[in-house]
Formats: C-alpha cells, structure tokens, sequence
C-alpha cells in the first residue's frame, strides 16, 4: 500500500523543457498552436507536427479514446501541462451593478438636481423670509422636495442592480 503512495507521487516541478523531453512537445508550442487559427494553424499542424497523428504521438494519447485512467500518467500531465481548466472570473458584486445603473445620464442629473434643491432648502439670505414675518414660524420642511428627488434617482437604479 505504501509502495503504491510513493510511486503516486509525481514530481510537480516541470519546467518547459521536461514536458518538451518527455512529450516532444511544450505547453508554449501547444499554446502557440492553439493561437494560430485558420490555413495557417492547419499548415503549421501538418508541417511540424505531421498533422493529428503527430500530436497525438507526441502527447502519448489517442484519439478515440483519450487519456488513459493511470493516476501516475495523470499526474505527470498535470505537472506538465497544468489543469484544464477555464478560470472564474471573478463575480461582480451587487455595488457594482448599482454604480453601473447610477451611470445614466438621467440618474447623474436627479441626483445633482436633488442634492442642489436639498442645499437651497436651508439657504435664507436675510435669516428671515417674507412669508416668516407674516406667519408663525413653521418648521422647515422644504428639504424633503430635495430628498425625494434623489430617492427617485436612487431607486430605479437599485432595481435595475437587482435584477442584473
């Protein structure tokens, strides 16, 4: 059981060239394969690997049925090659989806229009209106027209967050 532990163990500490030694082919060649597309590809894969038939050769796989079950030769590969994996992307957060909703034209000017009418709510210039000297002094509720307007630029922008 322990002899089989040991020899599970693979080495993970391929460089270029071992993968090259070992396969007769390196994960750059691959890559650069893989980026050349249309005739070219198909010319460079005929002339320096003889086609299919020679890549598969040099990877020591088959065609019809792919890699084999050896966990050593699949550890070998990985080493060699790295996993095949597409990575994540990483998730966009709810914070940006509501920045990238609040970018709307018609957001950006309700929200400036509303922070400017909750400014010159509490702005008197003498300290005393006309209406004030006639009138009891009532409390000032002028700053709510201004935070409506901001909540209904805020709002919309929240809802299209959520359902993006």
């Amino acid at each position: 059981m322990t002899k089989e532990k040991k020899s599970a163990t693979v080495d993970n500490d391929f460089s270029s060239e071992d993968a090259r030694h070992r396969f007769g082919i390196s994960i750059q060649e691959l890559e650069k394969l893989m980026q050349t597309r249309g005739h070219e590809g198909i010319k460079q894969l005929n002339e320096t690997y003889d086609g299919l038939s020679g890549i598969e050769q040099k990877l020591k796989t088959n065609l019809i049925t792919g890699l084999s079950n050896d966990e050593i030769d699949l550890s070998i590969r990985i080493a060699a090659f790295g996993r095949n994996e597409i990575p994540q992307k990483p998730s966009t957060t709810f914070l940006c989806f509501w920045f990238d909703a609040l970018k709307n034209w018609t957001c950006i000017t309700l929200i400036i229009c509303g922070i400017i009418s909750f400014v010159l709510s509490f702005y008197h210039p003498n300290g005393e209106t006309i209406k004030a000297k006639i009138k009891p002094k009532e409390t000032n509720v002028e700053w709510i027209e201004g935070v409506i307007i901001i909540i209904v630029a805020i709002v919309p922008a929240l809802v299209t967050a959520f359902y993006a």
